[in-house]
């Protein structure tokens, strides 16, 4: 395969939460054999790609012996779910049901950009190869606890900008 159609492929997997195991090895914790072929096909149509799936023995042991930290650069994901919860975790101590709509509306986008900038970024990983009291879950909560508490202020500033009856709160936003 040439060299230009090997990285177009591994820049979309990795886009897609895969991570490189080793020299042409790239692996997801969450992806399966037809999803990955969909994704394959999206970028490259002909491609060739050996596609194989594993199960591992001792999974508890490669959690503790930080396998899964190192492969998916969990500790970059919680220096910025730290950062995240120092910006607005003080926003959480505060009246912010009471915040003038526009400014409900900015801190809101701010706050859901930001989370989602994250996110797109790690893998979605099963819990249980997650270190032990995840920073993501805590960051989540925080999201969704200020998003809720934003929303009714926020969509009045939408209902005036857009002219439009905006929803106080978006269905299924930050449900489980």
């Amino acid at each position: 395969m040439p060299a230009e159609e090997r990285d177009r492929i591994v820049r979309h997997l990795r886009w897609h939460g895969f991570v490189a195991l080793g020299r042409g090895l790239m692996a997801s914790p969450s992806v399966g054999a037809s999803s990955l072929r969909e994704l394959l096909h999206l970028v490259q149509p002909a491609a060739a790609v050996p596609i194989g799936r594993s199960e591992l023995d001792a999974l508890d042991g490669l959690v503790e012996e930080g396998y899964f930290a190192e492969v998916f650069r969990t500790a970059d994901t919680e220096a910025a779910y730290s950062q995240f919860l120092a910006r607005y975790e003080p926003w959480s101590r505060h009246d912010v049901e009471d915040a003038p709509p526009r400014d409900a509306y900015a801190l809101r986008t701010m706050l859901v950009h930001e989370l989602r900038r994250i996110r797109l970024r790690v893998p979605d990983m099963p819990a249980e190869l997650l270190p032990t009291g995840w920073i993501g879950d805590r960051a989540y909560d925080l999201a969704a606890d200020l998003y809720r508490r934003l929303s009714p202020s926020a969509a009045q500033a939408l209902s005036e900008i857009l002219e439009v009856d905006y929803p106080g709160l978006m269905p299924s936003r930050f449900e489980p």
